[in-house]
């Protein structure tokens, strides 16, 4: 059994004791945690909603919570450095209240960046199966986000006046 078969069982044991989980829309609501204390840790983060999503561990441990992997045909890329998150949402010289079109939030680490700013974003999001770990990761936030599942191509922007971001 190669080492990396042998990581990705020991981390499935770990997952499953993440995994009692509410209702997709509630995702970050975490019923039931067993003994472990780094496993602990980032659920009571993510619970209390506090967590990091630029901290590789937390990310690593989050995107696991909500198995996720990047896929290829979608082009897709987590942003992990604290730096460019925050350049990016400085160079959008945003204004609580104004409207954001976010295309390709992922797992939301750049959506939560601009929720705090007080925006209103919409995001695009292709892929279905990040849904949930968007929702768990905005949820304090949700009546500032909607998002649309579908190709930015079929995206039917808001009327008005509207800032465009993405990584």
């Amino acid at each position: 059994m190669s080492k990396i078969t042998e990581e990705v069982k020991n981390k499935n044991k770990v997952v499953k004791k993440i995994l009692a989980i509410k209702k997709v829309s509630e995702v970050a609501e975490v019923k039931e945690i067993k003994n472990s204390s780094t496993d602990s840790d980032v659920v009571t983060e993510i619970r209390e909603k506090k967590f990091d999503l630029t901290d590789p561990r937390t990310l690593r441990d989050f995107l696991k919570l909500h198995r996720i992997w990047t896929k290829k045909k979608f082009g897709q890329n987590f942003l992990q450095c604290r730096e460019s998150l925050e350049r990016i949402v400085e160079l959008g010289e945003l204004s609580p209240g104004e409207i954001v079109v976010e295309v390709g939030p992922g797992h939301g680490v750049l959506t939560r960046e601009l929720l705090q700013e007080g925006v209103i974003v919409h995001a695009v999001e292709i892929d279905p199966d990040v849904l949930p770990a968007l929702s768990a990761s905005t949820q304090q936030w949700k009546k500032n986000l909607t998002v649309d599942n579908c190709h930015v191509l079929n995206f039917n922007p808001p009327k008005g006046k509207y800032k465009f971001i993405a990584n």
